[in-house]
């Protein structure tokens, strides 16, 4: 944080003239600080359409929540909060957006905050209310320490960091999401519980060590079948020290010999290093069996925009990446996603959303003028694409981090990922705010706080360790939402209790049609991201999604084997064990025949999918455009590849497979995808293994008691 200018602006508080009350009700100006640019600069680490979502979604909290619209949150019918004066506006002091670009890092969100504090002086009906904190861990970090200085309550949809929420660490923050631990738990429990995978390498950025740490903490305290043990080891590089490069630490892990190696890499230019290295050290070959999966600590859209390396390709074909869930990926009956579906074509609300965009031609609604100087003028060839709007130091007439809806924005794109958490922060601080109010107007006095014994170790719920009585009720608010149960404490710290969150594995492949051998020469290897496993709320178990299962590199859906290399100071006794086999067997009734039924079950109850015979990466035809599963998508499927739209196919109550593709490089506005043939990728029995799962129900791992096998697997 930038301490002078910091200090500065602070000393303006003291300063600053009051300002009048407008609008009706009592107002709650909650600021929504979003990562449209970085620090006015391309965002290369997420795409300007996920801000722009995030802030539709915002939007339409805000409006449900003033109208007191219970389509998704039932709640909001209740008498005490439609007989609530507060209201919730969509413009500061001055006219403001109460949208901020922050971007990702430390300074931004805290001048944004300290500016508007500053405009609002000492008129209570003009400050700030709360605050929805930015998006990434380091960010809100530093939001917090203003928001806590200043008593202002601040909520996190997406910085999971484990502080956050603690009231000794960071003052009256809460997060709606489950902190990292919870992510790194989940991701284990899929691993070796779900895929019997208990040889793990986790390969960290330097900075990134304490979510190395969360990790450890996490294997540590993992529940496993019979006590199996987990062989865990983590390594980090450095990119400024040779000593600790990546190269060295791809050593490290190939000498190791593990072969499943989780990434954790926040930034692009490392993930462009990583696939230079892992090809020249052979780490890419689907013949070496290694299983990459990425930690989310990346935007998956952002991995899969350039299509034009093939080392890429190689390395991201088969690799997994695990991601929180809002209710609308995995269930297509959510709330949420029927409300936004409901405003295509409402051509106002569009509108309205595109004027609270904080970024904006100069001089026009919206916005932050300070900010805006910086940026060219907005011209009309950039309206209604995608992407950034051209560079900075070129001065050629687009603006960077700009976005601008069509009238149809809600009928042709999906919602970005924690949108619906955003929804439900905006929700969760409106519903706080209604009941702090009805206590001031009944001239409740917050009690004092009783002194707190060192001894006895940092407050944790229900003692907030604040008289701030918009607080105290925020994190006692539970709904029914968009993300499902959501409630703000776990009954230890102020974050949202981690059995109310859903986790998905989404597996990266090349897309249907895609062969390397075919398409080198037209240097493009475009990728798709599917979900293929679910772990739901309140469930311990995972749910295969019907239709989707998780390809490897080598093309086939067959566990690679072994899960570490042998090694010389073992090989020794493996042959001593495998010669006292021999001879016990020697008496035996001789070798039986496994039945052909289309998979094998493997320990602990977990499915293992027949498949064709493992092949090399320039021989595979898992893709090919002539294979069942890329037919019965329809001939429409191709042209998909080329627009970056999502399709869902939905069948009955469930979802069959979702498949992503990341944003196309060209202009234009997307096409909308027409309407084809259900997903059938499980139909090929030689290709897939079995026809589907629920002919073949094997009992699942139950994560909570391994003395029983839990309920049959199920179809999403």
């Amino acid at each position: 944080i930038d301490l002078p200018r910091g200090r500065f602006l602070f000393l303006l508080l003291a300063s600053a003239p009051a300002a009048a009350t407008t609008g009706s009700g009592f107002p709650c100006p909650i600021m929504s600080m979003l990562p449209f640019t970085a620090r006015g600069r391309p965002n290369k680490e997420q795409p300007v359409q996920l801000a722009f979502s995030h802030m539709a979604a915002m939007l339409m909290a805000i409006d449900h929540f003033n109208a007191k619209d219970p389509s998704v949150v039932p709640e909001l019918g209740a008498e005490d909060l439609v007989d609530c004066d507060v209201v919730l506006p969509v413009r500061l002091r001055g006219g403001r957006s109460i949208v901020a670009d922050v971007s990702n890092h430390r300074t931004p969100p805290v001048e944004a905050l300290l500016r508007t504090i500053s405009e609002a002086g000492d008129d209570t009906s003009g400050k700030l209310c709360g605050v929805v904190a930015p998006f990434t861990n380091k960010a809100a970090e530093a939001a917090a320490i203003v928001t806590g200085a200043m008593d202002i309550p601040m909520v996190s949809y997406r910085a999971d960091s484990e502080d956050f929420g603690r009231s000794h660490k960071f003052t009256l923050t809460a997060k709606i999401i489950a902190d990292e631990y919870a992510y790194s738990s989940a991701l284990l429990d899929y691993l070796v519980n779900a895929r019997g995978r208990n040889y793990i390498y986790f390969l960290y950025q330097q900075e990134l060590t304490s979510v190395a740490d969360v990790m450890q903490l996490a294997v540590q305290s993992l529940k496993t079948p019979n006590d199996k043990q987990i062989e865990f080891k983590k390594i980090a590089f450095s990119p400024s020290d040779n000593k600790f490069s990546l190269n060295v630490a791809l050593e490290r892990i190939q000498k190791d010999k593990y072969k499943t190696i989780i990434v954790a890499l926040s930034r692009m230019r490392q993930w462009e290093e990583l696939y230079d290295m892992a090809d020249q050290r052979g780490m890419t070959d689907p013949d070496q069996n290694y299983v990459w999966l990425s930690h989310d600590k990346i935007n998956l859209e952002m991995l899969l925009q350039d299509t034009s390396n093939v080392k890429k390709a190689k390395l991201l074909h088969g690799m997994g990446m695990l991601r929180v869930l809002d209710g609308f990926q995995y269930d297509p009956t959510n709330r949420f996603i029927r409300s936004w579906k409901s405003l295509a074509n409402n051509v106002t609300f569009v509108n309205r959303l595109n004027a609270l965009n904080p970024i904006v031609k100069k001089g026009g609604p919206g916005g932050d003028p300070e900010d805006l100087a910086t940026n060219a003028t907005r011209s009309a060839e950039g309206e209604g694409t995608t992407g950034h709007r051209g560079s900075r130091a070129s001065n050629n007439g687009k603006t960077h981090g700009y976005y601008f809806a069509q009238p149809d924005y809600f009928q042709t794109h999906e919602p970005a990922s924690y949108a619906g958490f955003m929804y439900d922060t905006i929700i969760a601080l409106g519903i706080g705010k209604c009941r702090a109010r009805a206590k001031q107007l009944k001239g409740y006095v917050p009690p004092k706080l009783p002194p707190h014994n060192q001894q006895d170790g940092p407050p944790k719920y229900p003692n907030t360790n604040t008289a701030n009585t918009f607080y105290n009720e925020l994190v006692n608010v539970t709904f029914s939402g968009a993300t499902g149960a959501v409630v703000l404490h776990n009954h230890h710290w102020y974050t949202r209790d981690n059995a109310t969150m859903a986790y998905g594995m989404y597996n990266i492949r090349l897309a249907c049609g895609t062969d390397l051998q075919t398409t080198q020469h037209n240097h493009s290897y475009p990728m798709e991201y599917v979900l293929t496993s679910v772990r739901k709320p309140f469930q311990h178990t995972w749910t295969a999604v019907e239709g989707a299962q998780f390809v490897f590199a080598d093309g086939t859906t067959e566990e690679p084997h072994p899960l570490q290399g042998f090694s010389w100071d073992k090989l020794v006794a493996v042959v001593i064990v495998s010669c006292m086999l021999i001879l016990a067997a020697t008496g035996s009734s001789g070798r039986h025949d496994a039945p052909a039924t289309g998979h094998s079950t493997l320990p602990h109850g977990r499915l293992r999918p027949g498949s064709a015979p493992r092949s090399s990466f320039f021989r595979r035809d898992r893709y090919s455009s002539e294979t069942p599963e890329c037919r019965d998508r329809g001939a429409d499927r191709h042209d998909l590849f080329q627009t970056g739209e999502k399709r869902e196919d939905v069948s009955g109550d469930g979802i069959a497979a979702l498949r992503h593709f990341p944003p196309a490089h060209r202009g234009g506005p997307a096409r909308r995808p027409q309407s084809g043939g259900r997903i059938a990728g499980a139909r090929d029995d030689l290709l897939l293994g079995h026809r589907r799962l629920h002919e073949h129900r094997v009992p699942p791992v139950a994560h909570q008691d391994f003395g029983h096998a839990g309920p049959p697997v199920q179809q999403i």
